[in-house]
């Protein structure tokens, strides 16, 4: 009996063992593809650079190697694809002016780096692509929780510290971050920003060899003029959006708009501590913060836009803040026809709910395939919000087929592919 006893579990051992398995097959693999299966073809290569091959998919972005004269580089997602082949066209413009190899020389230490980076992605995928970055799952989980346990750990700290000690550590902590984000950020000249609004392109670019260029060149200046016209690549999504942001950027001292953002972010509810935050957090740059503002002004009307800048304050990586600015881009741009009355508190991914009380949550990604960390981060977005809603998705990219059927079992209205031609003519 016994022995009959352990076979009969072992059969039930192996039964549920073979059905974990065929449960862990259950989802998606994204593929691997050619450039050319979703870049037209002035995005794969012209004389500035090449988009290697294959281009690898996460569940939510694509991840790309560029390859030019002036160093290897990578992209998440398609915007900053776009991003970097702009970069790229404004140093084969400065080229003409300056050389641009000695610039390429000084950072070669850098530039070797991110190329063993990136012969570690093409010869051993798997050990690189197989989740979403951290800092994107962070986007799918909220605040509330992260913003209780640092008001414990102050309270932790009140406990063992007289209060007069705890104020004077809170103005020290204070004052670092701003001396931090001063010296990374508020040094750029004048001089420099023309150059940059010459070549069209981010100030706050982390292209090394693009900087380095720059600031040579507004050193030499010597009345030399960039005689170059900027060309917009094909299909840059948002363009005119971020364009009133670079403005704002190119023409002002960013002490200047550090210190009339103050002002702005008081009136959307923000207190003081809470705009220091804001102002001194390292991974937003001047050009960051100036697309939130500029999104939260394009938002009049809407209730909760001080939720904007609390969100962003809390982002992990530069993945992370570039994501979620694409997605308020989209939030923006479809708001005209498909408009929120308010922005939800919570998750970090922008959201709002409409006048009928349906709840909408933007995604700027590439192509969503079902993945386990895709099934995970629909679960923890899911948790975040009001229970009973009618809950739609608007997305920037594709969704597969598989995706669409298991966000729709789960009650989510799915919109594919919202940036129209409307939305890419920034209307």
């Amino acid at each position: 009996m016994s022995r009959f006893r352990a076979a009969a579990t072992a059969g039930l051992v192996c039964g549920l063992l073979l059905v974990l398995s065929a449960q862990a097959q259950t989802y998606e693999t994204p593929p691997e593809e050619p450039a050319s299966v979703h870049l037209p073809a002035p995005e794969q290569r012209d004389a500035d650079f090449e988009v290697l091959d294959p281009v690898r998919a996460d569940g939510l972005m694509y991840h790309y190697t560029l390859k030019s004269r002036f160093g290897t580089f990578t992209a998440y997602g398609e915007a900053m694809l776009r991003k970097r082949e702009q970069e790229l066209h404004a140093l084969a413009r400065a080229e003409h002016i300056t050389d641009v190899q000695v610039f390429v020389r000084a950072v070669e230490q850098h530039l070797q780096a991110q190329a063993k980076t990136v012969t570690t992605v093409v010869t051993h995928p798997t050990a690189i692509v197989t989740h979403v970055p951290r800092g994107i799952a962070h986007l799918f989980t909220g605040y509330a929780a992260q913003a209780h346990e640092l008001t414990a750990q102050a309270g932790a700290i009140k406990g063992v510290a007289p209060e007069g000690d705890l104020q004077r550590e809170a103005v020290r902590s204070a004052k670092r971050y701003a001396e931090r984000y001063a010296e990374r950020f508020l040094g750029l000249t004048a001089s420099e920003r023309r150059w940059y609004e010459q070549l069209h392109v981010d100030p706050y670019t982390d292209n090394a060899v693009l900087r380095r260029t720059v600031q040579h060149l507004a050193r030499v200046e010597a009345g030399t003029q960039l005689a170059l016209k900027y060309a917009p690549l094909p299909g840059i999504p948002y363009e005119g959006y971020v364009d009133r942001a670079l403005q704002a950027i190119y023409h002002e001292d960013p002490a200047v708009l550090r210190s009339r953002r103050r002002a702005t972010l008081a009136s959307y509810g923000l207190t003081s501590g809470e705009i220091e935050q804001f102002n001194n957090a390292i991974l937003l740059n001047p050009t960051r913060q100036e697309q939130i503002e500029q999104a939260a002004r394009a938002l009049d009307g809407v209730a909760g836009r001080g939720e904007l800048f609390r969100h962003a304050v809390g982002v992990t990586t530069d993945e992370e803040i570039d994501t979620f600015l694409q997605s308020l881009q989209l939030l923006v741009a479809l708001q005209p026809r498909h408009p929120i009355v308010r922005i939800l508190s919570g998750i970090r991914m922008p959201s709002g709910e409409t006048a009928d009380g349906h709840i909408v949550v933007y995604g700027a990604f590439d192509a969503v395939y079902w993945t386990a960390d895709v099934d995970g981060y629909e679960r923890a977005a899911h948790a975040l919000l009001p229970a009973q809603a009618r809950l739609e998705v608007w997305l920037s990219g594709r969704v597969s087929p598989r995706a669409q059927q298991e966000l729709a079992a789960r009650g989510w209205e799915v919109h594919p592919q919202a940036v129209t031609a409307e939305v890419h003519a920034g209307r």
